[in-house]
């Protein structure tokens, strides 16, 4: 299983920072963005690798860094990404361009047309739409959708937003959520 760690960097006005990729992964391919991060080296933590990459991708050191998830993938290839948000103060003008071709900040409804691959496009939509993201721009989730699935023992599903050290407690747990759009139904959206 490949595994590796990415950060959700939001700004003060809630935009997220994107890299826009010169590697050509398909189906979005070259050009495309993507949230920077990259694959774990050795025995490193997936906070050490996120902060390794970002580094590396930008000079810019990350201060602040929050455990957002970790999403798996055993169906397309068997791959962990473990998922950090974080709102450190970082102005474009300060990130060099070290890997790709271009980062920006960019407000979520914006980020519906970039060129980006599907999984990429669902884990940018699961981070808006999360009290991770709001708690960070200080602002409420405006309209959101989740889904309930109950096992035949009755147990719910739940996702796990960060890893517990030691004791977990239930905010470490939430039912998976995303926000409606004007156009969509909570049926639509769920």
């Amino acid at each position: 299983m490949t595994e590796g760690s990415a950060i959700l960097l939001v700004d003060p006005m809630g935009r997220v920072l994107l890299q826009q990729r010169d590697d050509n992964v398909p189906p979005a391919g070259y050009g495309r963005w993507a949230v920077p991060g990259g694959g774990r080296e050795g025995d490193e933590t997936p906070e050490q690798t996120v902060r390794r990459e970002f580094l590396e991708e930008t000079g810019v050191p990350l201060q602040s860094v929050v455990h957002f998830g970790d999403f798996i993938d055993l169906v397309d290839e068997a791959s962990a990404l473990h998922a950090f948000c974080s709102n450190d103060a970082v102005e474009r003008e300060r990130i060099s361009v070290f890997e790709g071709i271009d980062f920006q900040y960019w407000q979520p409804q914006e980020i519906d047309d970039l060129p980006l691959n599907p999984r990429t496009r669902r884990f940018i939509r699961d981070f808006t739409a999360s009290a991770a993201y709001a708690e960070l721009t200080h602002s409420p989730v405006s309209s959101g959708a989740a889904v309930i699935a109950i096992d035949r023992w009755g147990r719910i599903l739940l996702r796990r937003d960060r890893l517990g050290h030691g004791h977990l407690t239930t905010e470490d747990f939430r039912l998976p959520m995303v926000t409606i759009t004007d156009a969509e139904s909570p049926d639509i959206a769920a």
